[in-house]
């Protein structure tokens, strides 16, 4: 948090002081769990600043004239949340706290955050307890009464926030409830949904939970959780007991917390959906709601989309605004969006001019809608960071698995040309494990896969795959693990990934016939050419880059077949190792490749 202050934000180090750092941390952990999640900062980015519109920091009330970063309203929800874990209910809190009479006075208040040390964190002095206490007491009678305490802390509980969490992560990650479904039952892509997946249980559910929400909860909170959603803990669930679980939550819109669909009962009594013993319904439930504002969500898609492709929003306008005036019509716009070929649908298009300013005569002003697509410092470091995370996912693919189109083949299982998250997320940790590398993430892998994404239709096609490779062949400036590490020593990339404008990209020439004929026909004779390297081996002949090219080359000439000079690293370089190449394994991927690819091997081949 303190680098993002500071390198993001600018914010001097001076200002950066530990209590500062403490009561900001407070404010951006919603659930006041001790860590920010990838959704709480989404939260604090989006929620409107202006008043208190998130529910779950105020409990379901709303404060016109509040924010939701109100100090007060935060040190608020954590007292509530403590209250609710260590008492029974609102009633024996206020009991216990005022000494069994008819108020809690500001000295045992202060006595009880002292002994209980409920807000930890915020490093409050005693001119701002008192501002708390005061905020508390609404009447300003200088103590709390019994209803002073319900109305401030009765609609924070606990387990409800747990539950709440995992709803909103189900939500946030995941397009539909079919998707979710899908990869809760099949234990995050760990067994064949087809076949065996077609349940939810405990074990597949804590397997998941961990996942999306690493580090939140303890053994014990997912066992709670499970309970609840469950009705006291039933041993598995199927597709429809689920969607009726999270069928509250709306997919596909962008995250807001206002106007709510879900309301609180005026009364304090059983409002909750999830009652125990232990926690009685007179804490009221916290609530999250969402709503769908779409002008929001298609600017920021066709955004994310300009952004991965480089397409050039202002040069197609300018084609269509043949008077340079600076406006078009509307079927005008309509053209122009779709020549750019992004993948939106009518109705996404028409959403788009809505969000258009018009003139009195009903014609688009162009300039003033790109402007809301120039490049933004917050989305061009988002977009650096993204590109960089991928240039090292794209070095491990070509080191491993020989080009971004074969890893696209291999995992693409069904064959129908398009990645599903299931299927990308096992060719995120496959990569993980071949390199050695810390599987990343949930979050990290959704991210990536929003990123691969560029239509944001929840699938990759293949399309998508190469474009978002070829991003990173057109930017040579951005650095590699091995620049950064010691800058004499080369990136794994090979050189030739980076061409000028008349030259080939690999990933071009991964994407051809002429690289796939070429793959067939060394995967077939692949005994052949093993055969050929022992031999090499036999002699003590070490097999190098260049033998091991001149060997293929002699193979490949007899089938009238040659590999254009800059691309023998496409071919070889993911098998190469300390100078040497290790031609068994390279023979073993070829192999892996054969078994994507349909052809017939040759009769024989003299060697």
């Amino acid at each position: 948090l303190r680098l993002f202050l500071r390198d993001v934000l600018r914010v001097p180090d001076k200002d950066i002081t530990s209590p500062r750092l403490d009561r900001i941390f407070r404010l951006l952990d919603q659930y006041k769990r001790g860590l920010i999640q990838l959704n709480d900062f989404k939260k604090a980015m989006e929620n409107n600043f202006d008043n208190a519109s998130n529910l779950t920091i105020s409990g379901g009330q709303r404060f016109i004239d509040r924010s939701t970063f109100d100090w007060k309203l935060n040190a608020r929800q954590q007292i509530g949340l403590v209250l609710s874990q260590r008492f029974p209910s609102i009633k024996a809190s206020f009991e216990s706290i005022s000494g069994h009479t008819t108020s809690v006075t500001y000295h045992r208040f202060c006595k009880w955050l002292e002994e209980s040390r409920a807000l930890t964190g915020f490093n409050l002095t005693e001119k701002l307890i008192q501002q708390l206490f005061s905020d508390l007491d609404p009447h300003k009678k200088g103590h709390l009464t019994e209803n002073d305490w319900e109305n401030a802390f009765a609609r924070y509980m606990w387990g409800n926030q747990l539950v709440a969490e995992v709803e909103e992560a189900v939500y946030s990650y995941f397009m539909d409830l079919r998707s979710a479904f899908k990869f809760f039952a099949s234990n995050a892509g760990k067994i064949d949904y087809a076949t065996q997946a077609r349940t939810v249980t405990f074990e597949k559910f804590r397997t998941c939970v961990e996942l999306i929400l690493p580090s939140r909860f303890n053994q014990d909170e997912i066992g709670y959780i499970w309970k609840q959603i469950t009705d006291s803990g039933r041993h598995e669930i199927d597709a429809m007991r689920f969607n009726i679980l999270f069928e509250s939550s709306k997919f596909r819109g962008s995250k807001k917390i206002s106007s709510p669909n879900k309301t609180f009962s005026g009364s304090i009594s059983s409002t909750s959906k999830y009652t125990n013993t232990t926690r009685p319904a007179t804490y009221g439930t916290p609530v999250i709601d969402y709503h769908f504002t779409w002008k929001e969500n298609i600017v920021d898609k066709l955004r994310m989309i300009l952004n991965a492709t480089k397409r050039n929003l202002e040069g197609v306008f300018r084609e269509h605004d043949t008077s340079d005036l600076g406006k078009i019509s509307d079927k005008e716009f309509r053209n122009a969006i779709r020549r750019l070929n992004l993948g939106l649908s009518l109705t996404e298009i028409d959403q788009l001019l809505n969000v258009c300013e018009l003139d009195a005569e009903g014609y688009v002003n162009w300039k003033k809608f790109c402007d809301k697509f120039k490049p933004r410092e917050v989305d061009t470091r988002i977009l650096q960071r993204s590109k960089n995370r991928l240039l090292r996912l794209k070095e491990n693919v070509y080191a491993f698995l020989i080009s971004p189109k074969d890893a696209f083949n291999q995992f693409n299982e069904d064959r129908n040309g398009r990645l599903t998250f299931e299927q990308f997320n096992k060719f995120i940790v496959k990569i993980a494990q071949l390199s050695k590398e810390e599987i990343p993430s949930f979050a990290i892998v959704k991210d990536l896969f929003d990123f691969f994404d560029i239509r944001k239709d929840g699938i990759i096609d293949n399309m998508e795959w190469m474009q978002a490779f070829k991003i990173i062949e057109q930017n040579p400036q951005i650095e590699t693990r091995s620049s950064r590490a010691n800058p004499s020593v080369k990136s794994i990339l090979p050189q030739a990934t980076v061409f000028s404008q008349n030259t080939l990209h690999l990933t071009d020439w991964a994407n051809t016939q002429e690289y796939q004929e070429i793959l067939r026909y060394i995967g077939k004779n692949r005994k052949h050419i093993g055969e050929t390297f022992s031999k090499l081996e036999g002699q003590k002949v070490p097999v190098t880059f260049e033998r091991a090219k001149g060997v293929l080359s002699e193979i490949l000439l007899k089938g009238n077949k040659k590999v254009p000079e800059k691309c023998w690293n496409l071919l070889l370089k993911f098998a190469e190792k300390d100078g040497l190449i290790d031609y068994k394994f390279m023979m073993e991927v070829f192999k892996e490749r054969l078994e994507l690819i349909s052809s017939h091997p040759l009769d024989r081949l003299s060697v």
